[in-house]
């Protein structure tokens, strides 16, 4: 693990890049931190094997929280609302099969109204989900 950016009293503090790897992967990530957790506008990539995704957003005591992009390498995307680090609130996920959901989020999972469209484009469903 390394760290290039502030300290207090021996604890990640303020601005700065924290990097670390683990055997198939690692992980960057760089914003504002406060008492050694990310707070504040991060961007965290995150390389494991042949995935990679990368984040965008605010953070909140370590966590994803409110709004975030989230990208990945096979050209899925959920830009939306965030609490504690799940999908929460509205959102959309274009899946890298071309389909997509636009829609109410809660922990994680499509929950409430939403509309999901197939990967044609033409058939979609349109209403309220449960998760």
């Amino acid at each position: 693990m390394t760290w290039t950016g502030g300290c207090s009293n021996g604890v990640i503090e303020g601005q700065g890049t924290l990097s670390w790897t683990w055997t198939g992967g690692a992980q960057q990530t760089i914003g504002s931190f406060s008492n050694g957790r990310t707070n504040g506008f991060i961007t965290t990539t995150t390389s494991e094997n042949a995935y990679k995704s990368v984040y965008k957003g605010m953070s909140i005591n370590g966590k994803h929280e409110g709004k975030g992009i989230l990208s990945f390498s096979n050209g899925a995307e959920y830009d939306g609302n965030w609490r504690q680090g799940k999908f929460d609130g509205v959102g959309r996920m274009s899946y890298a099969n071309k389909a997509v959901y636009s829609g109410s989020w809660q922990g994680g999972m499509r929950d409430g109204y939403g509309v999901y469209t197939y990967p044609d484009g033409k058939a979609h469903y349109d209403g309220n989900w449960s998760g």
